[in-house]
This record gives C-alpha cells, structure tokens and sequence, in this order.
C-alpha cells in the first residue's frame, strides 16, 4: 500500500503509458480479442487516475491510523440497538474521521497542485496543469515575465493550501483519542472484489515497466548510449546534496535553539518548479546550481525531521555534557549518535528525491549535461519505451539499494535490548 508514495511520478507516467498507451497491454489484448481500442491517455481521465494512484494509498493509510481510534465498542453497541449502517456513518464515525478526512484532502491537494511529471507525461499538449505551463512557458516560450506572474500566483494558492492542511491536522490532533484494537470483521464480497480491483490498478503499471525492461539486450543497448555518463553525473549530485543538506540541517538544529516548527514546513508551498525557476532567473542553468536547488528544496523535510528527533531528547544535554568536560567536536559527536535516526531517514530522502526528480534538473541542468531521469524522459518522448523503461528500472534498483544500506547501517546501530 506504501509502495506508490515513494515511487518517481515520471515512472508512474512512464507505467500508464505501457498499460494505457495506444500500443499499450490493454489495447494489445484488446485488438487481440478483436475490440476497439481505448483512447485514454493525453486526457483529463488520464491525469486524474495517475493522481489516485499515487494518493489513494495516502489517504487510506490516514484515514485508516484514526479509525483504529474510533472505539469499535461504540460502532457494537449501535449495531445490537439496532442502528443502521448509514446512522453509524453519519453520528459515529464520520464525525471522528471528518478532519482527517479534511486534513488529508488538503495534503492530496497541494500534492496534485504541484505535480510536474505526471501532467507532462499523460497531458500532452492540450491538457497542462500550472506547472508544466510555467516550465513550457520558460524553457520554450522563454517569457520569463509570465512564467513569473504564474508562478507567484501558485506559491499564493499553494500557501493557502498549506495552512488549511496545517489548520486541519491541529484540529484533528486535539480530537480524544481512544486506543482500540480493529474489530476483525469478515469484509462483504463486493469489498474483496474492489480491493482486487484496486490491487490490479496499483500493481499494473509496475509491472508494466518491469516487463519492458525485461530483455537483457535493452541493458547492452542502453549503456552504449550516455546514460551511463548521466547516471555518473545523477550519483555525484545526489551524494553532494545528501551530505551537504543533511549537514547543513543537522548544524541548523544544533546551533539554534528554536523549535523549527513552521517555517520548514511552510517553505513546502514551493514547488519544485518555482524554485527552479527563481534560481535559474537569479543564477541561470548549473550543475553546481542544481545541488543548491535540491538542498534548498529538500532541507526544510531534513530539518523538520531532525529537529523532532532532538526535542526529544532530554533536556539541557548540551548543558550536561559540557559539565561533565566534554568539548564542542564530543559534544557534536554524541549529537550526531542521538540524531542517527532522523540524519539516516533525511539522507535517504534526498537520495530518492535526486534521483528521482525531472523538474529542477529540466530546470537547472544544461541541456548538454542532462541527468538520469531526465535522459530517460527524452528517450521516452523518443518513442523508445523499453529503453526508457531500462533506464529507469535502472535507477530504481540504486534507489532501492541506496536506502536499504543505509538503512542496514540504522538497525546495525540501533541499542539493542536483552
């Protein structure tokens, strides 16, 4: 259910096109069984289901964590006076789940407010979201005044976004909570059809781009092409960024006293586009640019989770550890073993972002020094899917296997109890 929080959108676009494409699998089988084909890419439709495959999840996963607090001892009782479904949805349950229902809604839709490669992929020319306006609108109209003016006008709807979303989450927090364990209710029949069905939604375009990339000529074939020269080029940026940003968040934290409640998460209102597009306006196309980029998108995410590992922790440690004759590089030192965590799961995210990203490396990179992702999105746009599929699984498995060592490293670490 996790699994497409983490995925790379242009992956997932890359997947509706194999599954949903005009030579996709279900217009294949289609023809096969001697049926008119589906139009359904380059649609509204299209961009509206790649946008619930990728947030269906996170909203099941929210609403699901507040049920388990619901109280199933209430939703019992209801049932035996005789209650109706509809009366315990209406005075039982949607009242305890309406603001995280509210709380998630908002989260989803600043999510879709600010995706880039989705739209790009399954809109095609005629259906543009503002952010693939903004990016056409600077790097092939190369008007950098409209480009500005919308991109100041979604900074100012997202902004809204975001405080609603923040508004709802505060309110839901202070709700009673109840610990309870989940009733195990056998689900109705029509239930495991749709949970099948959603299953096959989810897996499809996965295992799409797995097949595409299956022959092993496609790897021979790719790597006589640059993508080993921007695979190269991806690796260095996401290592540069991670060990920059998470120093620089972690000395952030340390050197300060302040709560590093809101403000990191108010900079979220800035889409990866509009960053992109005020560093190249102030700085112009770089590689060493790019980095700048992803540490100053990703960094309020690392300080944020950083900062909640360190609140809590006890207080005036620092304080104690210079009583106990510690100097400043020990006392870094402890800060560091506290923090392990947090540090591990912000290098983690950086990881993926940059590795995964096409709107700030669209943005930022010389078109002459393209990254991973963004090659594999030209050879997509080329029409050479399994190679872009290649190229992309490709990355995937560095993503994969970059978070599994360090995350090795954090359970390796962890105290153990006897």
């Amino acid at each position: 259910m996790m699994l497409p929080i983490f995925l790379p959108a242009i992956i997932v676009g890359l997947g509706f096109v194999a599954v949903y494409g005009n030579a996709g699998y279900i217009n294949t089988l289609l023809q096969w069984l001697h049926l008119q084909p589906i139009q359904f890419l380059y649609s509204p439709a299209a961009i509206i289901a790649s946008h619930c495959w990728y947030n269906i999840p996170l909203a099941y996963i929210a609403i699901r964590l507040r049920l388990h607090n619901v109280g199933y001892g209430i939703i019992d009782n209801a049932k035996v006076c005789g209650a109706s479904s509809w009366n315990i949805l209406r005075t039982i349950t949607w009242p305890r789940i309406k603001r995280t229902v509210a709380g998630v809604s908002s989260i989803i839709m600043l999510y879709a407010a600010m995706s880039f490669a989705l739209p790009l992929v399954l809109g095609g020319s005629k259906y543009q979201t503002i952010e693939v306006t903004i990016y056409r609108t600077l790097t092939q109209q190369y008007d950098i005044a409209t480009a500005t003016t919308l991109a100041i006008m979604q900074f100012i709807v997202l902004a809204l976004i975001l405080l609603s979303a923040l508004w709802f989450s505060r309110k839901s927090s202070v709700i009673e909570q109840r610990s309870s364990v989940l009733a195990k209710h056998t689900p109705a029949w029509w239930l495991r059809i749709v949970r099948i069905l959603f299953a096959a939604f989810i897996l499809a375009p996965i295992i799409a781009i797995a097949l595409k990339s299956l022959p092993l000529s496609n790897y021979s074939e790719l790597f006589i092409t640059s993508f080993p020269a921007t695979l190269g080029r991806t690796l260095l940026i996401a290592l540069i960024a991670s060990v920059t940003g998470v120093t620089l968040s972690t000395t952030l934290v340390l050197s300060t006293r302040s709560n590093w409640k809101w403000w990191p998460i108010a900079i979220l209102a800035l889409s990866p586009v509009t960053l992109g597009l005020a560093w190249r306006l102030w700085l112009d196309q770089s590689l060493p640019i790019t980095v700048i980029a992803y540490c100053a998108l990703i960094m309020p995410i690392a300080i944020t989770l950083i900062a909640t590992q360190w609140n809590a922790q006890p207080k005036h440690i620092l304080e104690t550890l210079t009583v106990l004759g510690a100097n400043r590089w020990q006392q870094y030192k402890t800060s560091l073993t506290l923090l392990r965590s947090s540090i591990i799961q912000a290098t983690a995210l950086i990881w993926i972002f940059v590795l995964g990203d096409i709107a700030i490396a669209s943005i930022l990179t010389p078109s002459q020094q393209p990254l991973a992702m963004q090659f594999s999105y030209r050879l997509m746009s080329n029409y050479r899917l399994s190679l872009a599929a290649t190229g992309m699984t490709t990355l995937l498995l560095i993503m994969t296997l970059g978070v599994s060592i360090l995350f090795i490293i954090k359970y390796h670490y962890e105290p153990r109890t006897t």
